[in-house]
Order: structure tokens, then sequence, then C-alpha cells
């Protein structure tokens, strides 16, 4: 009966530490799993290349402003942008080409 015991007892707290311990991990979302210049590929590059964010003549003077640019153009185009993907490709495009 001892056995039987120690026995119930080791195999609960092993149940307890595998099952109770277990955390699902989030699955990563479209932006996560895409890089910036992957999600401007996918999204921005049928109208723009990256040659248009080197212009002298650029209208886009600040973060903010790159942001509110790329929610305009994802709403008025339909392109179905998360807040998450817009933030990445304008900290892309304001690091690597606008230098902001």
């Amino acid at each position: 009966m001892k056995n039987l015991t120690k026995s119930v007892i080791i195999f609960s707290i092993l149940g307890i530490l595998i099952y109770g311990c277990k955390q699902d991990v989030p699955k990563p979302t479209k932006a996560k799993e895409l890089t910036a210049n992957k999600i401007h590929t996918k999204y921005c590059s049928r109208c723009h290349s990256l040659s248009f964010y080197s212009s002298s003549d650029r209208k886009v003077k600040s973060l903010d402003s790159l942001v509110t640019r790329i929610g305009t153009c994802n709403s008025k185009i339909g392109l179905d942008m998360s807040e998450e993907e817009i933030t990445k490709v304008a900290n892309f495009l304001g690091k690597d080409y606008y230098k902001f």
C-alpha cells in the first residue's frame, strides 16, 4: 500500500509539473512573420519602388507623418495591413530611407 501511495504521489506531481506548467505560446502575428521589407514588397511595391523614397522633394518629414501616409494608402486602396505592419514598414522606411 505504501508503494502504491508513493507512486500515486509521484505521478500526480509529475502530471502537475508537465501539464500545470505548460504555457501556450502565442502564434506569431502576420507582422512578426514578415520582415518590414517583405511587408513593403507585399503591399506597397505595387505603387512605390524603393527609389520613390529617395526623392529630394519628399512631402513626408516625420515618422508620425509617414505612419499617417501609410495608413491612408492602406485604407484608400484596401490593403488590409494591420497597425503593427504599418508601424513596422514606417520604421523601416524612416530608418533606411527618410533618415529620421
